[in-house]
């Protein structure tokens, strides 16, 4: 080997190392699992992905352990963290914000452009001297269980459940829980059709 092939060969370790350096360091990642980049991720060691689940590229992962207001008040410990299970898809333009806790099961599917958070303001003692980036936070945990598909551009707020294999349609506003196997749209979303177990249809709700 000559002495160019030798730079380049530490060239290219030099890369590597660096590259392994600047990677995020996640809580958990399974085998087969991809954080495509270009990503923005806030606290990636609480994020704990399962086997062969994808994050595409311009997606916005955060989980909040500090008040991002400085004049708000701090935030209690809460262990937060986001959950994602096996075989798991997330499109780009995708935004998850955790302040308690996000799970998604297995076999999820998230389109584009949606936005899950477990938090908001609270807004009752909002005042002239008081704006609301100075109000506490209202935090509940967020489920979306195995097999639920979420469309392009939902918004879903905190507490709220989504069931087994649900579909919920695009640019829905979900505010309550939605039960196992039901397709839900609307702003805020309703449940528009469940399937039967007894028939194994899919009947208007």
């Amino acid at each position: 080997m000559g002495w160019k092939d030798w730079v380049a060969r530490l060239h290219r370790r030099i890369h590597d190392f660096e590259d392994r350096a600047a990677a995020p360091r996640f809580g958990a990642i399974g085998a087969g699992s991809n954080v495509l980049m270009p990503s923005m991720l806030l606290h990636p060691e609480h994020l704990f992905i399962g086997a062969t689940s994808t994050i595409h590229p311009y997606c916005r992962i955060e989980v909040i352990t500090e008040n991002p207001h400085l004049e708000g008040p701090p935030l209690p410990d809460r262990d937060a963290r986001i959950v994602i299970g096996d075989r798991v898809v997330v499109n780009s333009f995708s935004h998850f914000g955790a302040m308690s806790r996000i799970t998604l099961g297995d076999d999820v599917g998230i389109a584009s452009g949606v936005c899950i958070e477990d938090h908001h303001y609270e807004y009752e003692g909002a005042s002239e001297d008081r704006p609301l980036k100075k109000q506490p936070f209202r935090v509940a945990d967020v489920v979306i269980e195995d097999g639920a598909m979420i469309g392009e551009h939902v918004t879903i707020l905190p507490g709220v459940r989504i069931g087994r294999n649900s579909w919920i349609g695009a640019n829905a506003v979900v505010t309550t829980d939605i039960p196992p196997y039901s397709i839900a749209a609307g702003v805020p979303a309703r449940v528009l059709r469940t399937l039967d177990p007894g028939t194994g249809k899919w009947e208007r709700a």
